[in-house]
Protein backbone atom coordinates (compact mmCIF):
# COMPACT_ATOMS: atom_id res chain seq x y z
CA UNK A 1 0.00 0.00 0.00
CA UNK A 2 2.92 2.02 0.49
CA UNK A 3 5.63 1.19 -1.74
CA UNK A 4 5.84 2.20 -5.16
CA UNK A 5 8.80 0.90 -7.99
CA UNK A 6 8.73 2.64 -11.34
CA UNK A 7 10.74 1.66 -13.94
CA UNK A 8 11.43 4.69 -16.84
CA UNK A 9 13.05 4.26 -20.42
CA UNK A 10 13.72 7.03 -22.30
CA UNK A 11 15.45 7.11 -25.74
CA UNK A 12 17.04 10.37 -27.61
CA UNK A 13 18.86 10.60 -31.31
CA UNK A 14 19.68 13.85 -32.95
CA UNK A 15 21.50 15.32 -35.75
CA UNK A 16 23.24 18.28 -36.20
CA UNK A 17 24.47 19.95 -39.71
CA UNK A 18 26.57 22.76 -39.16
CA UNK A 19 29.41 25.42 -40.31
CA UNK A 20 31.58 25.49 -36.97
CA UNK A 21 32.27 29.32 -36.12
CA UNK A 22 34.97 28.62 -33.98
CA UNK A 23 37.07 25.45 -34.01
CA UNK A 24 35.63 22.35 -32.45
CA UNK A 25 38.60 19.99 -30.34
CA UNK A 26 37.30 16.43 -30.44
CA UNK A 27 38.74 13.42 -29.35
CA UNK A 28 41.98 13.27 -31.45
CA UNK A 29 40.57 16.02 -33.90
CA UNK A 30 40.46 19.41 -34.14
CA UNK A 31 37.26 20.68 -36.24
CA UNK A 32 38.19 23.99 -38.06
CA UNK A 33 36.04 27.38 -38.18
CA UNK A 34 34.03 27.44 -41.59
CA UNK A 35 33.93 23.64 -42.12
CA UNK A 36 30.51 21.60 -42.39
CA UNK A 37 30.12 19.87 -39.41
CA UNK A 38 28.00 16.81 -38.80
CA UNK A 39 26.95 14.98 -35.74
CA UNK A 40 24.91 12.45 -34.15
CA UNK A 41 23.97 11.74 -30.58
CA UNK A 42 22.40 8.80 -29.31
CA UNK A 43 21.35 8.16 -25.77
CA UNK A 44 19.33 5.82 -24.29
CA UNK A 45 18.46 5.96 -20.08
CA UNK A 46 16.29 3.27 -18.31
CA UNK A 47 16.05 4.07 -14.68
CA UNK A 48 14.45 2.36 -11.43
CA UNK A 49 13.16 4.29 -8.78
CA UNK A 50 11.73 3.00 -5.35
CA UNK A 51 9.40 5.43 -3.25
CA UNK A 52 7.70 4.66 0.10
CA UNK A 53 4.95 6.59 1.10
CA UNK A 54 5.87 8.93 4.39
CA UNK A 55 2.40 10.45 4.76
CA UNK A 56 -1.05 9.38 3.60
CA UNK A 57 -4.72 10.77 3.52
CA UNK A 58 -7.35 9.79 1.89
CA UNK A 59 -6.87 12.22 -1.01
CA UNK A 60 -3.35 13.47 -0.50
CA UNK A 61 0.12 10.91 -0.61
CA UNK A 62 3.43 12.06 -0.74
CA UNK A 63 6.53 9.82 -0.63
CA UNK A 64 10.24 9.60 -0.98
CA UNK A 65 12.99 7.32 -1.70
CA UNK A 66 15.60 6.44 -3.76
CA UNK A 67 16.31 5.56 -7.67
CA UNK A 68 19.21 4.87 -10.20
CA UNK A 69 19.40 5.60 -13.36
CA UNK A 70 21.92 3.65 -16.04
CA UNK A 71 23.41 6.43 -19.36
CA UNK A 72 24.27 5.13 -22.61
CA UNK A 73 26.00 7.82 -24.77
CA UNK A 74 27.22 7.87 -28.29
CA UNK A 75 28.74 10.87 -30.13
CA UNK A 76 29.89 10.59 -33.65
CA UNK A 77 31.58 13.91 -35.06
CA UNK A 78 32.98 14.52 -38.83
CA UNK A 79 33.63 16.50 -41.55
CA UNK A 80 33.26 15.06 -44.79
CA UNK A 81 34.72 17.38 -46.62
CA UNK A 82 38.54 15.59 -45.37
CA UNK A 83 37.44 12.67 -44.13
CA UNK A 84 37.89 13.49 -40.53
CA UNK A 85 35.49 11.72 -38.24
CA UNK A 86 36.00 10.48 -34.07
CA UNK A 87 33.49 8.83 -32.19
CA UNK A 88 33.05 8.53 -28.22
CA UNK A 89 30.60 6.44 -26.27
CA UNK A 90 29.79 6.11 -22.25
CA UNK A 91 28.00 4.10 -20.28
CA UNK A 92 27.61 5.07 -16.07
CA UNK A 93 25.18 5.08 -13.55
CA UNK A 94 23.65 8.16 -11.49
CA UNK A 95 21.79 7.83 -7.97
CA UNK A 96 19.05 9.91 -7.41
CA UNK A 97 17.46 10.73 -4.44
CA UNK A 98 13.14 10.88 -5.31
CA UNK A 99 10.41 12.84 -4.09
CA UNK A 100 6.39 11.71 -5.06
CA UNK A 101 3.16 12.84 -4.48
CA UNK A 102 -0.32 12.90 -5.65
CA UNK A 103 -3.48 14.69 -4.69
CA UNK A 104 -6.99 12.69 -5.59
CA UNK A 105 -9.37 14.95 -6.67
CA UNK A 106 -12.20 12.25 -7.17
CA UNK A 107 -12.96 8.46 -7.82
CA UNK A 108 -11.00 8.44 -10.98
CA UNK A 109 -9.08 11.42 -11.60
CA UNK A 110 -5.45 12.54 -9.79
CA UNK A 111 -2.93 15.11 -9.99
CA UNK A 112 0.49 13.34 -10.07
CA UNK A 113 4.42 15.40 -9.38
CA UNK A 114 7.28 13.89 -8.54
CA UNK A 115 11.17 14.97 -8.99
CA UNK A 116 14.59 12.93 -8.74
CA UNK A 117 17.69 14.36 -8.23
CA UNK A 118 21.91 13.77 -8.26
CA UNK A 119 24.08 16.48 -8.21
CA UNK A 120 28.08 15.72 -7.57
CA UNK A 121 31.36 17.82 -7.71
CA UNK A 122 34.44 15.65 -7.22
CA UNK A 123 37.82 17.13 -7.97
CA UNK A 124 37.67 17.65 -11.72
CA UNK A 125 34.29 16.45 -11.95
CA UNK A 126 31.06 17.46 -11.78
CA UNK A 127 27.81 15.65 -12.82
CA UNK A 128 23.68 16.17 -12.76
CA UNK A 129 21.02 13.64 -13.63
CA UNK A 130 17.53 15.10 -12.70
CA UNK A 131 13.83 14.50 -13.94
CA UNK A 132 11.26 16.29 -13.47
CA UNK A 133 7.44 15.12 -14.13
CA UNK A 134 4.23 16.67 -13.59
CA UNK A 135 0.43 14.57 -14.89
CA UNK A 136 -3.02 14.14 -14.49
CA UNK A 137 -4.45 10.79 -14.70
CA UNK A 138 -7.41 9.27 -15.51
CA UNK A 139 -8.41 5.87 -13.75
CA UNK A 140 -10.06 3.33 -16.65
CA UNK A 141 -10.32 0.41 -14.25
CA UNK A 142 -8.59 -0.29 -10.64
CA UNK A 143 -4.98 -1.02 -12.15
CA UNK A 144 -4.87 0.93 -15.37
CA UNK A 145 -4.96 4.51 -15.83
CA UNK A 146 -4.89 6.92 -18.97
CA UNK A 147 -2.59 10.09 -18.29
CA UNK A 148 -1.11 13.11 -19.98
CA UNK A 149 1.47 14.59 -18.55
CA UNK A 150 5.05 16.72 -19.17
CA UNK A 151 8.24 15.68 -18.17
CA UNK A 152 11.59 17.66 -17.92
CA UNK A 153 15.00 15.67 -18.23
CA UNK A 154 18.78 17.42 -17.81
CA UNK A 155 22.12 15.42 -17.76
CA UNK A 156 25.11 17.15 -17.63
CA UNK A 157 28.82 16.19 -17.32
CA UNK A 158 31.96 18.58 -17.02
CA UNK A 159 35.73 17.33 -16.66
CA UNK A 160 38.55 19.10 -16.76
CA UNK A 161 41.81 16.75 -15.86
CA UNK A 162 45.09 16.21 -17.88
CA UNK A 163 44.09 12.80 -19.63
CA UNK A 164 40.38 14.46 -20.92
CA UNK A 165 38.34 17.54 -21.28
CA UNK A 166 34.44 17.52 -22.33
CA UNK A 167 31.58 19.66 -21.42
CA UNK A 168 28.16 17.25 -22.24
CA UNK A 169 24.78 19.48 -21.25
CA UNK A 170 21.43 17.91 -22.82
CA UNK A 171 17.99 19.08 -21.92
CA UNK A 172 14.70 17.26 -23.17
CA UNK A 173 11.42 18.68 -22.10
CA UNK A 174 8.29 17.91 -23.71
CA UNK A 175 4.14 16.43 -23.23
CA UNK A 176 3.54 13.13 -22.96
CA UNK A 177 -0.09 10.77 -23.40
CA UNK A 178 0.23 7.23 -21.15
CA UNK A 179 -1.21 4.52 -19.70
CA UNK A 180 -0.02 2.79 -16.47
CA UNK A 181 -0.11 0.20 -14.74
CA UNK A 182 -0.62 -0.39 -11.02
CA UNK A 183 -0.40 -3.65 -9.11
Amino acid sequence: QRNRVRVDYFKLSRFGDTILTVPLFFGNNTFNTNERFQSVLDWRQIGFTYTRSVWQSERVEVGVGLGVAFLEAKVRGEVTARNAREERSAVGGFPTLALDGTWRISKRWALNARGQRFSAHISDFQGLMAEYHGDVQYRWTGNFSLGLGYTKIRSQVDVENSDFTGRYHQQAAGPEIFIRASF
